[in-house]
């Protein structure tokens, strides 16, 4: 998971961004929260985080300090500024210091959907705080592990937690780059397996035990899935088949 720092010194501010954020739906864990600038700007020191949430007035440290003073000790944190002034020259200062977004309050759940798929696809292309760079294509890296294990209960949290990649991202770009759903992609290769088990079992072989061995979770589900691929129910594939 990515960590994310909040500073702010008022802590109903602190409380409204948990909120409005909703940080694990993006593989995101709370590494500190802070009303203290000075003991943010220690931790941050020590131990980056991926994301820092930051209010623009606060003593004895601006959030615009916060990140001059990352940038010069050349932490690649990312930092968005919160505030609810809408002053040209706070925005203009923090770009200035290479902040990745400016956020006016109140902040309405359009804008937090949009700036965490922009910080998803930032952290995720990047490498990351310690100079390491990405391990291979992530779409790739994600269609092999279904490739390995599509006969498992195996479901978009599970892909985007095995490849490090929050799951809204790598749904999006699953579909993309592969012009299907990761779930359709994962169905296609239950689909062909079941096939195979159909012509190769004994024609009055349990078509249940064919959609449990072809990792669906029952024959209705695996029915209803066949019957939307390929117009024919299991049985009459099966029969169509055999019969040439």
């Amino acid at each position: 998971m990515y960590r994310v720092m909040i500073v702010d010194d008022d802590k109903w501010a602190i409380k409204d961004i948990k909120h409005s954020f909703s940080f694990p739906q993006w593989g995101f864990e709370i590494s500190g929260e802070y009303l203290d600038s000075a003991e943010a700007l220690e931790k941050i020191l020590s131990a980056p985080p991926d994301l820092i949430l930051s209010d623009i007035r606060m003593e004895p440290y601006s959030g615009l300090d916060l990140a001059r003073m990352c940038a010069e000790k050349g932490i690649a944190s990312l930092f968005v500024m919160i505030s609810g002034y809408d002053h040209f020259g706070y925005a203009q200062e923090a770009f200035r210091y290479s902040v990745f977004d400016y956020l006016l309050k109140p902040i309405d759940d359009r804008q937090v959907q949009e700036l965490m798929r922009r910080v998803c696809a930032r952290l995720q292309s990047r490498p990351d705080l310690y100079g390491v760079p990405p391990k291979g294509d992530l779409i790739e890296t994600a269609r092999q592990y279904i490739d390995e294990h599509y006969l498992e209960s195996l479901s978009l949290e599970g892909v985007a937690a095995a490849v490090h990649a929050n799951k809204n991202y790598l749904s999006d770009l699953f579909s993309k780059r592969m012009g299907m759903t990761l779930t359709d992609y994962r169905n296609k290769l239950r689909l062909d397996h079941a096939k195979q088990l159909l012509l190769s079992r004994k024609e009055g072989s349990s078509i249940n035990d064919i959609a449990l061995d072809s990792g669906f979770e029952s024959n209705s589900q695996f029915s209803k899935i066949f019957k939307r691929a390929t117009g024919l129910s299991p049985q009459e594939y099966r029969k169509n088949k055999k019969n040439g």
